[in-house]
């Protein structure tokens, strides 16, 4: 019907530059667009000036919406993983988001789970109680109590609204300190999120994002 289409991803962090930009242009708001690209610049090369050089990323098991369902090359929480300085246990697949059995992340042993929530507005949410639920199955999965991350407490819920998308770079630094707590101790992602929502959306914080919120 000759109409013409655009598509913009906003999905994934390599591309987020370029999505806002074209963005800016469609909009007429390119200086608005400049000062969002600057601000994910500078948090971005933050995390990186900080993660050392030759230090042994943690195995990391990050599992999707469904359960035993990960993520792997070419998914967007892959790439967050490897932003935040740590190693997806699912990145050798070939497919961006594959099932997994139990007994396979037995046998990986991960350090630190990560597990994405989709099941409530967390916006509008004041308590942890749905996210501490979410985790407390995880904790009780047979046998996963032999897995490294479950003996050490380091098992993480996090919410879809901060897991990709223009909102990632808040699950990145929110990862960051998970993974290397010593090296983030000034970083803090729920003042960044506030930022984020006050400067550029324009609406107050609020909302519970991760469980737990401790490093």
């Amino acid at each position: 019907m000759g109409i013409t289409v655009i598509r913009l991803d906003f999905y994934k962090m390599h591309r987020l530059k370029q999505d806002i930009e074209i963005l800016g242009r469609i909009l007429q708001k390119e200086k608005q667009a400049g000062q969002l690209i600057d601000w994910y610049r500078e948090k971005m090369e933050f995390i990186k000036e900080r993660l050392k050089p030759g230090c042994k990323p943690p195995d990391v098991y990050m599992e999707n919406y469904s359960d035993y369902h990960s993520v792997g090359p070419g998914s967007g929480a892959d790439e967050m993983c490897a932003l935040s300085g740590g190693h997806n246990i699912s990145s050798d697949f070939a497919i961006p988001y594959p099932e997994v059995t139990p007994e396979w992340v037995l046998t990986k042993n991960p350090e630190i789970i990560i597990k994405a929530v989709s099941f409530c507005n967390c916006y509008a949410m004041t308590g942890t109680n749905k996210l501490e639920g979410a985790r407390k199955k995880i904790l009780k999965r047979p046998a996963w109590d032999n897995i490294r991350a479950v003996r050490e407490g380091k098992v993480y819920v996090m919410a879809g609204d901060i897991w990709t998308g223009p909102t990632a770079v808040v699950g990145i630094c929110y990862m960051a300190k998970w993974f290397y707590p010593d090296f983030f101790n000034d970083l803090d992602p729920e003042k960044i999120h506030k930022e984020y929502l006050e400067k550029f959306q324009r609406v107050s914080y609020r909302g519970t994002y991760v469980y737990p919120y401790n490093f």
